[in-house]
């Protein structure tokens, strides 16, 4: 925590967050390490808004600003898998089997409220929710991620744990002034079970959030259910 300006590199860790970083660690570099088993969990009792707590307290904090984390693999891990924060590059990795504890945790959840993060040629697959998140910054509503860009991943079999969700997902009236989706695949939703499961897209803008431009995207087998409703 406080340090910056450190590479981590071809390290193999099992049952632990790789790193633990602070909003004052900045220019990190994590390259070609191997996680498994990065946080447990089974239930969630936040009570203030249920499914935002235990995102907020596991995953690997990458929330100071410009740093990055490359050629890594990440696997097995019950919630989130990287907090990334201002400036931050999540760029070539592989997520597999994030989530399965069935909150808001993904791959990657983006932290800082001034933005500019960039998640580019990563695959992430088998996860319980999606893959990017635009993160419980923006809750209550009102929060901004400006000049983001998700580019060239490939994010499928999503959705496992969760229903109300997207591959990309954005919430609470978030100003994504500036974001870019582009060229990615997303892809391959299982189909419902039951009647309150559903609301399932490719990229989810939620609950009046937008702003940027999507273009360019490849989508398939979204599947979701007539049955969708809400109850609040």
């Amino acid at each position: 925590r406080g340090t910056s300006n450190v590479t981590i590199t071809g390290l193999h860790f099992i049952g632990c967050e790789p790193v633990i970083a602070s909003a004052t660690s900045a220019n990190i570099v994590v390259d070609n390490i191997r996680a498994k088993y990065m946080n447990h969990g089974v239930a969630d009792l936040q009570q203030s808004h249920p499914g935002f707590g235990i995102p907020r307290k596991v995953g690997m904090p990458m929330i100071g600003p410009d740093n990055v984390v490359k050629n890594s693999e990440f696997k097995y891990s019950s919630s989130t898998a990287i907090w990334a924060g201002p400036n931050c590059r999540i760029e070539n990795n592989l997520f597999e089997y994030i989530n399965y504890e069935g909150n808001w945790g993904c791959p990657v959840n983006l932290y800082a409220t001034d933005g500019g993060q960039k998640i580019l040629w990563n695959t992430m697959r088998v996860l319980g929710r999606g893959g990017v998140d635009f993160g419980w910054v923006n809750y209550p509503p009102g929060g901004q991620h400006l000049n983001v860009e998700i580019a060239y991943n490939d994010i499928g079999d999503f959705g496992r744990t969760c229903w109300d969700l997207g591959g990309t997902y954005a919430h609470g009236s978030a100003n994504l002034n500036g974001l870019q989706i582009h060229h990615n695949w997303i892809h391959d939703v299982p189909p419902p079970d039951g009647d309150d499961v559903g609301g399932m897209s490719a990229i989810y803008f939620d609950q009046s959030s937008g702003g940027g431009s999507v273009h360019h995207n490849v989508t398939w087998n979204i599947a979701t259910s007539d049955a969708y409703h809400e109850t609040e």
